[in-house]
């Protein structure tokens, strides 16, 4: 894949459109398949302005109150990341909070010395479970029961919509 003729496009519209934010499937999910490059890339093109006005007086707010360190966002997929990477590509942090809670239930039951755990997490209009087997004393596996074709690497997680 050459992203040069999406990033050359991207350059001449943002000169001719000043203040137009533009969201490229070359960067937010730079795959082969033609599917999931297109709905990740418009799911993020639907809720960057969002999200980025809501990071930016963020990251505004928490510099007005001293803090002096880069804060850092959780993806979807358990990994962090950087304030301008959840601004530019906000799809990677749409299922944070179901991955955080699968990753504390998989530690907790570390902890714990469980080997088998399912977590729960209830949301306003949804509920996620993740199952979390251990499958030796150095690792622990978080299986995924229904995973999103359109954002890549979310983790084990089963949505159900009420």
């Amino acid at each position: 894949m050459n992203p040069h003729h999406e990033k050359r496009t991207a350059e001449i519209l943002r000169a001719r459109l000043p203040g137009v934010t533009f969201s490229l499937s070359c960067d937010v999910c730079p795959e082969i398949r033609e599917y999931e490059r297109l709905s990740t890339v418009c799911a993020n093109a639907y809720v960057q302005p969002l999200v980025a006005g809501y990071l930016s007086r963020l990251r505004h707010q928490l510099g007005l109150r001293g803090l002096r360190v880069p804060p850092f966002l959780m993806t979807s997929g358990g990994g962090i990341t950087t304030l301008e990477t959840g601004i530019d590509e906000p799809v990677r942090l749409v299922e944070s909070g179901p991955a955080g809670g699968a990753i504390l239930a998989s530690n907790i039951a570390t902890q714990l010395g469980l080997e088998k755990v399912l977590s729960f997490d209830m949301g306003g209009r949804r509920q996620k479970s993740a199952l979390s087997i251990s499958f030796s004393r150095r690792s622990r596996a978080v299986l995924n029961s229904v995973a999103s074709t359109a954002i890549r690497k979310v983790p084990a997680c089963l949505s159900v919509y009420r």
